[in-house]
């Protein structure tokens, strides 16, 4: 195993602790018409709270502070439907509901999981930064259409410091984005599909990720874009983002394309990614600054590759081309690689190399595109490996 490898299983184990995927035994259960924040509040440390199925309105949550997690759950399913506001609140899980909502603000919200939902509107993350340790694991955002006037995500964060977004499934089309996301330091990964986000028909525009506002040091990892329009949206001005180990997969030449835009970016790390996108772009778009970083490692699938304006003034080294006609930078393989799942993987992990295939290594570092397909342990707790990932 590799120095960064055990250093981001270190880092998911400190920042996660023990993530819980099954039904925890009932210390109390309640029924539609029941005070969540009251219930919730007097709960004792390390208690589970189940909701019979139906609908609970809103619940705001505030000034709650656990010693250890308080969980609260469906009884039965993901059959309690609840609208949540959360502030100021501390060692709380969310977990095998329906949510039709879920916002929360401020700085003070640590300790956070919100696991294994169905949300049928938007999250919506404000002022989560420093080191409040927070997770985002399991749920499906599937076929969400937002406001005209909310923000643009299905998932939307505006802060992150320390969030990790693993394991969640953005699809089935709806007008937004699958997550829009600005601020410092959100890890977005790994195990995350983003299947069927479409332009077509929307007005709005619609990414799969979109980098929005001011955007430091974050993470987008091990994750399968499949059957979008616009794999990754950043536009502007971000700095630091690390992009690594992803599976970008245009299907068509028209509405799922799987458009990659890195617009003046700054020291952006572009690295160990397979990529059969039909237009990737890093300069200047909206910007007249250009872009600089790393390209590095990577497979392109005939690909559209352009720098437009003012261009790329960073480094593209050792990335395999299909074709010659695309080729950028220095110490390029020309040729097409050969996958563990064929020429056309139905699976992420289908996107392993052969170890006949051009691009091949027994180190992982010089291995081409895709470097690490394996499962995250974190501490008693396990991230999906992206090979089980569901593509609705």
């Amino acid at each position: 195993m590799k120095t960064y490898h055990f250093k981001k299983i270190i880092l998911f184990s400190i920042l996660l602790g023990s993530s819980q995927v099954s039904w925890a035994a009932c210390t109390q259960t309640l029924s539609p018409g029941a005070n969540l924040a009251t219930a919730i509040s007097s709960a004792a440390a390390g208690s589970t709270i189940c909701l019979n199925s139906g609908n609970y309105g809103s619940a705001t949550l505030s000034g709650i502070s656990k010693s250890s997690a308080v969980t609260l759950q469906s009884a039965s399913g993901v059959g309690a439907t609840i609208d949540i506001t959360l502030g100021s609140s501390n060692n709380l899980i969310f977990k095998n509901l329906t949510l039709s909502s879920l916002q929360w603000s401020n700085n003070s919200n640590s300790n956070i999981k919100v696991l294994n939902n169905v949300f049928t509107g938007q999250m919506y993350i404000y002022g989560n930064g420093g080191s409040q340790n927070n997770l985002i694991d399991g749920n499906t955002f599937d076929g969400i259409s937002v406001g005209a006037s909310a923000r643009e995500g299905r998932l939307s964060i505006y802060g992150g410091g320390n969030l990790i977004v693993s394991n969640n499934h953005f699809g089935n089309r709806g007008e937004s984005d699958g997550i829009q996301i600005g601020g410092t330091g959100s890890i977005i990964g790994p195990g995350n599909v983003f299947d069927g986000l479409t332009q077509e028909g929307y007005t709005r525009h619609v990414d799969s990720i979109q980098q929005y506002g001011e955007v430091d040091s974050q993470t987008i990892t091990g994750n399968y874009f499949i059957n979008d329009t616009v794999c990754i949206g950043d536009y502007e001005s971000s700095a630091n983002s690390t992009v690594t180990n992803n599976v970008f997969i245009a299907t068509d030449s028209n509405n799922m394309r799987c458009v990659l835009d890195f617009g003046s970016s700054t020291n952006l790390n572009f690295s160990h990614n397979t990529v059969k996108s039909l237009q990737m772009r890093v300069g200047a778009i909206n910007l007249s600054t250009g872009s600089t970083g790393v390209i590095k490692r990577n497979i392109f699938l005939n690909n559209s590759f352009t720098t437009p304006g003012a261009g790329f003034s960073g480094t593209i080294d050792s990335n395999i081309f299909t074709s010659s006609s695309i080729v950028k930078g220095t110490n390029a393989l020309i040729g097409t690689p050969t996958f563990i799942g064929g020429s056309n993987p139905t699976t992420m992990a289908g996107y392993q190399l052969t170890t006949s295939s051009l691009g091949y290594s027994t180190s992982a570092d010089n291995i081409m595109g895709v470097n690490t397909f394996g499962i995250v342990t974190v501490v008693t707790s396990i991230i999906t490996a992206p090979s089980n990932l569901r593509i609705q």
